[in-house]
């Protein structure tokens, strides 16, 4: 019995060894359990597998173990916290379509909106903006807020908004209107909360490289027609109808002289002259300009339903352009290339203007019509080629450098 009693008191104190360590390990491990709790709740909330590794302190302040920190992540990775941003921004770019800018800023609706509606926005995205830094860290970390690209954005915006959530400090600032303009950013930043808005903004940059065969293409298509174009309506477009009537002969025309409504008008000037003619129509019209000059004793105006249509001066063509009336007084001279001098082939830069305008197939038949009038009406051969091979064979071969980027994007 007294052999016995020591290896009975060492059993014992070895199972007392044994349920205590089981104790600990078991205290250890709903530690464990209540700090993943903390940190990792319902998955039915957020999707936890999907959580970076954030850094251990973010701000240098906030542990992951701590409360504030674990609850700025619950809301962060929640299903419906990037549908409420985005739901706000709609809502803000409802509100900013409300202000009209031809207003004083405290008039109407314009004062409801930068005292009430513009604060309140603005204070609500630096809210996300803090809980969105308290949650990842902000810069330092891989996985921390200015790491990622599209929070750059949105971290600009904020900071650009801080004027509407302090108005004493925007106040103080000269030119404060100007600033107040940066908030019709704000709608970019439903481009870091939808998805599908972030492929297709990275399928455009990826296509830039691809963009670059198509561009020589297009460069040497456009260089070839515009060649062409310069060659056949070089200045041409410049050509008006212009009505001329001598002075100083008072045979079959005593007392017609210019006027905008009909050139024939009587107006009973006393003496027929070029002096009496200019001296009313500088009056009536101002000091002689492209419409109405005259030289070597003709009076040369050009009427208002003149001015946009061009005239041709070659008549040997089967088919030729529009011709001036020269029985009745008309004669194609130079004026100015039409739509306020945009439309013309006078040098290449303008040539690729009125071509791309063609290809976009948006107006081409009036610049047709133009040329036509200019020269003959064989030119709609070079205008068929033109919004063919331009418009369908170039602009299908740039989208499908798009399809195939939005295609390696996915």
């Amino acid at each position: 019995m007294q052999n016995e009693a020591p290896s009975t008191q060492k059993a014992k104190s070895l199972r007392g060894r044994t349920v205590s360590s089981d104790a600990e390990a078991l205290a250890k491990s709903i530690d464990v359990e209540e700090e993943k709790s903390r940190i990792e709740p319902d998955e039915t909330l957020i999707d936890s597998e999907n959580i970076p590794d954030y850094c251990e302190r973010s701000l240098g302040v906030f542990r992951k173990d701590n409360f504030i920190r674990s609850r700025c992540i619950l809301v962060l990775h929640s299903w419906w916290f990037d549908n409420a941003v985005v739901v706000l921004i709609l809502f803000n770019c409802a509100v900013l379509a409300q202000v009209d800018p031809l207003k004083d800023d405290e008039d109407g609706m314009n004062r409801v909106v930068d005292q009430f509606f513009e604060p309140a926005f603005s204070g609500i995205f630096m809210c996300e903006f803090i809980l969105k830094i308290i949650a990842m860290g902000f810069v330092l970390d891989p996985n921390s807020y200015l790491q990622d690209n599209w929070n750059i954005l949105d971290f600009l915006v904020c900071m650009l908004s801080l004027p509407s959530v302090f108005p004493f400090f925007g106040s103080s600032l000269s030119g404060f209107s100007a600033v107040r303009t940066i908030r019709v950013l704000r709608p970019l930043r439903s481009l870091t909360s939808i998805p599908g808005m972030r492929t297709l903004i990275c399928t455009v940059f990826q296509a830039i490289p691809m963009f670059t065969n198509v561009l020589i293409i297009t460069s040497f298509f456009f260089l070839l027609i515009g060649l062409l174009g310069l060659d056949l309506f070089m200045g041409k477009l410049r050509r008006r109808c212009f009505f001329l009537l001598p002075l100083g002969d008072s045979d079959g025309v005593a007392g017609r002289v210019f006027t905008y409504e009909n050139i024939t008008t009587q107006i009973g000037l006393p003496d027929y002259s070029a002096e009496s003619i200019e001296t009313y129509l500088e009056a009536e019209f101002g000091s002689p300009s492209d419409l109405w000059y005259i030289e070597g004793g003709i009076l040369y105006v050009l009427l208002p339903e003149e001015e946009e249509k061009i005239c041709a001066t070659s008549k040997t063509s089967d088919w030729p352009g529009r011709l001036c009336d020269e029985e009745s007084g008309f004669e194609c001279l130079e004026y100015k290339n039409p739509d306020y001098g945009v439309t013309n082939f006078d040098n290449i830069l303008y040539a690729f203007l009125a071509i791309f305008q063609c290809c976009t197939l948006e107006g081409w038949t009036v610049v047709m019509n133009y040329c036509q009038d200019a020269t003959n009406g064989y030119t709609f051969i070079y205008f068929l080629a033109l919004c063919f091979l331009g418009g369908f064979f170039i602009l299908n071969l740039a989208l499908a450098v798009v399809t195939e980027a939005y295609s390696t994007e996915n």
